[in-house]
């Protein structure tokens, strides 16, 4: 029997529409400002915690520093030796501190006693990570040298390594917070390993980087702040520049794990924190439908 377009509108009506108020399980986009609010809150909830391995950090690093003033002025070996040591020990000390900061955005059970045990375990990628920064370091410095000396040609060449630098440090951004996640179990699946390593991190921080630049960007110049603030001034680094950028990161690194899928987003009983969550289409029918923030 032909249809008229009255019954057709009539069988229309009677179709099972779907619920407008689905919400899908895609998470809300990570927001900078929220995020960082949050860390800041978290900063604020551990404070004391935040202080102890500030001044540890501090405390460490100036007994060995001040082994340089005892040392003969000709004894370049091992003052070369020192520096490699005191290196070693405040990159030890870094991804300890991250690993304490993953903890507390993971909202987990911290101490002070966890700085060490997190160095313990993530020494290695913590030191190859940084070796590779060196090492990053000195082939961009080489390649501004020798761009310098060519004219135009070395003017574009410098500026493509001036790209390149800022997309490091935007990866960089995210490198030891997944340090720390990936060493400490939280991207493992049940019954397979994330790969570990900095070379892991690296790749990850890419994916990361290239998934969302304007926020890898935001993560970066907060980052770069902290850290100038703590180069220009003893007190905030006696306080809490450490790990607050340590917290930092390793929030919004968090929050672009939640948002791809990786990580699963606490579960706080709320709506999603910016009202406007991720619905069905309202154009969308009932064999079709598509996502859409509103």
């Amino acid at each position: 029997m032909l249809k008229t377009p009255d019954n057709r509108r009539a069988d229309d009506q009677q179709a099972p529409q779907p619920d407008r108020s689905e919400v899908t399980d895609r998470p809300p986009p990570a927001r900078f400002l929220r995020e960082m609010r949050t860390a800041f809150g978290l900063t604020w909830d551990h404070i004391g915690l935040v202080v102890a391995i500030s001044v540890t950090i501090a405390a460490i690093i100036l007994a060995i520093g001040s082994i340089w003033d005892v040392l003969p002025p000709q004894a370049w070996g091992m003052r070369g030796a020192l520096v490699v040591v005191l290196w070693s020990v405040l990159m030890l000390l870094v991804g300890g501190t991250f690993g304490v900061a993953w903890q507390i955005c993971a909202r987990e059970e911290v101490a002070w006693g966890d700085l060490f045990r997190n160095a313990a375990r993530l020494w290695r990628a913590s030191l190859m990570l940084s070796i590779l920064h060196l090492a990053f370091v000195f082939l961009i410095g080489i390649n501004f040298r020798f761009y310098g000396h060519l004219g135009l040609a070395g003017q574009l060449g410098a500026m493509v390594c001036l790209y390149i630098t800022i997309f490091w440090l935007m990866m960089g951004a995210y490198q030891y917070p997944l340090i720390a996640a990936q060493e400490l179990g939280a991207l493992d699946d049940p019954g397979h390993q994330a790969r570990r390593g900095a070379g892991a991190a690296l790749k990850r921080s890419f994916f990361l980087t290239i998934g969302d630049p304007m926020f890898a960007a935001e993560l970066m110049g907060m980052s770069l702040i902290v850290f100038a603030i703590m180069l220009v001034s003893v007190l905030p680094m006696m306080i809490c520049a450490i790990p607050l950028l340590a917290i930092c990161s390793c929030q919004g690194a968090r929050a672009q794990l939640v948002r791809y899928g990786v990580l699963a987003a606490f579960d706080t009983g709320e709506p999603p924190p910016d009202s406007r969550a991720y619905q069905l289409d309202d154009r969308s029918g009932p064999s079709h439908g598509t996502g859409r923030e509103v």
